[in-house]
């Protein structure tokens, strides 16, 4: 009843507000064939099942689910787990909430997002890697005499959690499905001791150990003399698990064991990081979890994710009855509107570095004497690659150092101090000097000078055309490994010509104003008109600006006035400070993922110029092209709609823009498919579904019972037809509308009666109903009046009494040996083999048949005699048609084939068939007068009598080949010596055409040779068989019969 549907409705949406594990997609609903409730878990794994607890006012006893004695009433069914390659047809599956929203008549908010570039099952944070970490600063000065004076930035302050297991309680897994990847940010141990870890909460507050791994272990050996080496300042480590078939379900939450965090800023005011902080490695359920912990501004830096994304939504829909649909309306919208691809990851691009000037390195050389010495080195750059190699993050920190210098040298020696390797996970500058002290010049007091004011640029080169092929570039995203990077930036764009202000010939500045905002890490920086806020204090615009100058600024307008010094003092001794905003970006601001999005410029390159610098590693430089999305809503979505539903038809799009799509249907479906592919970010807010008006029909539900399909119709012999009464019960006169759908399958609607008696009743049909038609392929069906009036109509005319019988195709399955095989006939050895002549043992070894065993035939004859292997064919020549035949030669042109001492070759007999099942003609069969023609092509070319052409007929296939019908002796081509020739030229075609008996409903094609064989007679044998048939003559049909177009 409607009650009955509208409390499975509210079960439903009551279940889906759980939103956890099964829960998250369950479904309750009438069964229409048993009135029955049915509730269904979200999960259809082995482990899910379905529970109805009896509780205090608890609504299952009212509404049967239990007894009195709360006792559950309902047959309970498993799941099965999927196999671990299962991948279902949706790549997002619309919650239980989401599905009902879909259909809840409000247009105006979404119901679900879809977006191609989020993955579908994520726990963690997403932006793990962006966390910002305690950062102190330490001003070195090398003395002596020197004005070497320098910064080194260290972190500090990670959260510490060595030996104890941390499970993140903020950021749950997001759906269920299989993980590919697990990775944190942090210290971790490179021995192999640090584990992530996966635990699933129930309701009893307990949490269920589901799995572990170990993460952060050194897999490379480092090589410093010239290859891969572990960064010496660990971050980002991430762990494959893609091959370990890992199920998480939503809710599940993620958890890491013995390691050191970067939680951000600490402190109890930002307490965006809650969890489970337990002493010990746990394996095991944890029956009493203890009180959460806090800390950090943005959570626990962990995240796993699989490898699916939500660029794929499909819904099906069971209106559990067949009803006149008149069209389907989308509402929606695309949350993006520019596409973007990163054209610097392109096989056309290209990179380039542009660096200059040098550096100082200072270190002791003689240890016993304590002698310092101090020596330049010229700025190089190392692993340019690793900028477009898509690993956006330097994961596992795995870089490449090489070229050291000399410890006990006075000089540098010429080293580079860095090497290029594949595999390295960042570009850096050797000024970085990351490995000083660590790989080079170990133990010696080593510092580095001198770098952070050096220019740097790198330039995105998008093809190497001549002239270069332009993009419309308008975003840039750079991924920095260290946390502080850039501190004085300018973005410029290539010109036609040499000239423009760029920091090069051939570049130009992007106008500052038309950059629409940049964002630091996660944060979004847009302009700010100037009347909302001061400008001295403001640092939104600064960073907004293009060239960029995050430097101290003395009040008299020189620019780094301490070179290095703590700028406060300095700054002070010359008037004050003249920039508050860019001292305090200066000193206290980092970032790891800096984006630019500007107006859209045409060009052929990209350059980005720094002077002032701390770090220069950076793990991916990427450069997007944009361009504005010109889709309607009508490209992201697809209507499919079926009556039986397993075979779809299309609906087509008749109305569309960018929030609305419109589908016409004009059919009786039952079942409707949903196909949602967006391109961007997309939301559908809505599905409104139009009936027709008149959906008034005979029968239980609302259709004929028991209705026909056209194959349905085809019932008993050949022509016959099943009637169908259709009674009026209305009480007063109606129009009857004939509605013919299962020809869904191939979207021609066009359907007629004949009776088959003459080419007229072909040409002009009896009858003509309003129907639906359109000749042309592909697309909707239109409503037409009398469409077998007037209208092109089909039918056999040779069934029509033109012809007097009525003869079938081919019975026979791969008659000409065209598939390369002898499958599917049978074959059968009578005699072969050494021994029949004479006694004589030698010559070739075919095996004998003893007591007519079947031996297959090893091999086509060669004059080495037969190599292993099954029946030959010969490529086709004159004779047959197609590209084999079945066939072989022997000669006494090779001895090998030869009985010794005879001349007389080997003697070979066989037979071989098919036996095909008539049990479809047996109405014809059964009345008399079917006969069954068959013959083929062959060449026989030896001694002995004619071979022999057999048809079987049995009512059984057990007992067809006692069942002899009829023979024919078939020709035989005289002795020839050119047995290539007889190839060529001698085949013979013969047929015979025999009764099949009433009863009939197996018959079987043979072909034998002759009782003496290939070889009693002489010395020379061929055979060959091409191009065999067998067909049934059946007597003309006088019944009706069903057709469509």
């Amino acid at each position: 009843s409607a009650v009955a549907e509208l409390i499975a409705r509210d079960i439903s949406l009551q279940l889906g507000k759980i939103a956890l594990g099964g829960y998250l997609r369950a479904e309750a609903f009438i069964d229409g064939a048993t009135g029955k409730m049915v509730i269904e878990s979200g999960i259809r794994k082995a482990a899910s099942s379905v529970i109805i607890k009896f509780g205090e006012n608890s609504a299952a006893e009212l509404l049967g689910f239990t007894t009195l004695a709360s006792t559950s009433t309902a047959t309970q069914t498993g799941g099965t787990d999927p196999s671990s390659t299962y991948e279902p047809l949706s790549a997002y599956r619309p919650t239980t909430l989401e599905i009902l929203s879909l259909f809840d008549n409000d247009a105006s908010l979404p119901s679900f997002s879809l977006d191609p570039q989020q993955p579908v099952v994520q726990g963690g944070r997403p932006d793990f890697a962006l966390t910002g970490k305690q950062l102190k600063s330490e001003f070195v000065v090398e003395g002596r005499d020197t004005s070497f004076v320098d910064v080194n930035t260290l972190i500090f302050g990670t959260e510490d959690f060595q030996a104890k297991t941390i499970i993140d309680l903020t950021h749950p897994f997001s759906d269920d499905g299989k993980l590919e990847s697990i990775s944190v940010n942090g210290v971790l141990d490179t021995a192999g001791n640090s584990k992530w870890k996966i635990f699933r909460p129930q309701f009893d507050g307990s949490l269920d150990f589901v799995a572990e791994g170990v993460i952060g272990k050194t897999e490379i050996t480092e090589i410093p003399s010239g290859g891969l080496v572990i960064t010496n300042e660990p971050g980002v480590f991430t762990s494959d698990v893609s091959s370990s078939n890992i199920f998480v379900e939503r809710g599940d939450l993620l958890g890491i064991f013995n390691a050191s965090l970067h939680l951000g800023a600490i402190g109890p005011s930002k307490p965006d990081a809650i969890f489970y902080e337990i002493t010990g490695d746990i394996t095991t359920t944890i029956i009493a979890p203890p009180v959460p912990s806090g800390a950090g501004e943005k959570g626990l830096p962990l995240y796993a994710t699989g490898g699916g994304t939500k660029h794929r939504a499909v819904i099906d829909v069971d209106l559990k009855r067949r009803l006149n649909l008149n069209k389907i309306t989308f509402f929606g919208e695309e949350e993006t509107r520019d596409l973007e691809y990163n054209v610097a990851t392109a096989t056309t691009s290209t990179f380039n570095t542009d660096v200059t000037s040098s550096h100082t390195i200072c270190w002791v050389f003689n240890i016993v004497q304590d002698f310092r010495t101090c020596d330049s080195r010229v700025n190089t750059p190392f692993n340019i690659d690793a900028l477009n190699d898509n690993i956006v993050l330097a994961e596992n920190g795995v870089s490449a150092f090489g070229s050291p210098a000399a410890s006990n040298s006075s000089t540098l020696g010429g080293s580079l101090g860095g090497f290029t390797a594949a595999g390295a996970t960042y570009f850096y500058v050797n000024g970085d000097a990351e490995f000083l002290g660590v790989h080079e010049l170990a133990g010696r007091g080593a510092e580095s000078y001198g770098f952070h004011r050096d220019p740097i640029a790198i330039e995105c080169f998008f093809s190497s055309n001549a002239p270069r092929t332009d993009k419309p570039i308008g975003k840039v995203v750079i991924h920095f490994k260290d946390p502080k990077n850039q501190r004085a930036w300018q973005l410029e764009t290539a010109t036609r010509g040499s000239g423009g202000n760029g920091s090069k010939s051939g570049f130009q500045i992007i106008p500052e104003e038309t950059i629409t905002s940049v964002k630091i890490d996660e944060t979004e920086i847009v302009s700010i008109p100037v009347f909302l806020t001061t400008k001295s204090t403001d640092i939104s615009n600064l960073l907004l600006k293009n060239p960029v100058i995050l430097d101290a600024f003395a009040a008299d307008g020189t620019r780094n006035p301490q070179q290095g010094i703590d700028f406060e003092v300095s700054v002070a001794e010359l008037g004050g400070a003249g920039n508050i905003a860019e001292q305090s970006v200066y000193l206290a601001f980092q970032w790891t993922r800096f984006e630019w999005n500007f107006d859209a410029i045409r060009t052929t390159a990209f350059r980005w110029f720094n002077d002032f610098h701390f770090s220069t590693k950076i793990s991916e430089f990427q450069v997007f092209a944009v361009s504005e999305s010109k889709e309607s809503l009508g490209d992201n979505v697809q209507v499919l709609f079926s009556d039986d539903g397993s075979t779809f038809a299309t609906a087509e799009l008749s109305e569309f823009d960018e929030g609305k799509a419109a589908f016409k249907l004009g059919n009786s479906p039952q079942f409707l498919r949903f196909i949602i592919r967006p391109t961007l970010q997309f939301s559908i807010n809505e599905v409104n579904v139009q009936f027709e008006d008149d959906q008034i029909c005979l029968g239980e539900e609302g259709r004929l019972e028991g209705a026909l399909t056209i194959e349905d119709a085809r019932v008993g012999t050949v022509g016959s037809a099943t009637e169908l009464l259709i009674t009026n019960t209305m009480g007063q006169t109606a129009d009857l509308i004939l509605d013919i759908p299962a020809d869904i399958r191939t979207a021609r609607h066009l359907s007629y009666f004949s009776p088959l008696h003459s080419a007229e009743d072909i040409t002009n049909p009896v009858i003509g109903a309003p129907g639906k038609i359109d000749f042309t392929s592909d697309k909707t069906l239109r409503e037409e009046e009398n469409v077998a009036f007037n209208a092109r109509t089909y039918g056999l005319r040779n069934l029509a009494g033109e012809q007097e019988r009525v003869i079938t195709s081919n019975l026979l399955n791969n008659p000409g040996f065209e598939t390369g095989s002898f499958e599917p006939w049978d074959f059968t050895w009578v005699a072969s083999g050494t021994g029949l002549f004479g006694g004589f043992v030698d010559g070739w070894n075919l095996p004998v048949v003893s007591g007519h065993e079947n031996t297959p035939l090893t091999a086509l004859p060669t004059n080495e005699g037969p190599p292993p292997g099954g029946i030959k064919f010969l490529e086709s020549d004159s004779g047959g048609s197609g590209s084999f035949f079945f066939g072989y030669i022997l000669s006494d042109n090779y001895l090998a084939q030869t009985v010794s001492g005879t001349g007389l070759g080997l003697e070979l007999r066989f037979r071989f068939g098919q036996t095909i099942d008539v049990t479809q003609h047996a109405d014809q069969i059964d009345a008399g007068g079917v006969t069954a023609q068959l013959g083929a092509l062959a060449h026989s070319f030896s001694g002995g009598g004619a071979d022999r052409l057999r048809l079987f007929a049995d009512p059984t296939e057990s007992g067809i080949r006692n069942s002899l019908i009829q023979e024919y002796a078939t020709p035989k081509n005289a002795f020839r010596d050119d047995i290539d020739a007889a190839f060529n030229t001698n085949f013979s075609t013969f047929n015979m055409e025999s009764q099949v008996p009433i009863g009939t409903r197996f018959i079987r094609f043979e072909y034998g040779t002759n009782s003496n064989g290939y070889g009693s007679g002489g010395t020379e044998q061929a055979f060959g068989f091409d191009d065999a048939f067998m067909n049934l003559v059946l007597p003309n049909p006088d019944s009706a019969k069903w057709y469509k177009s």
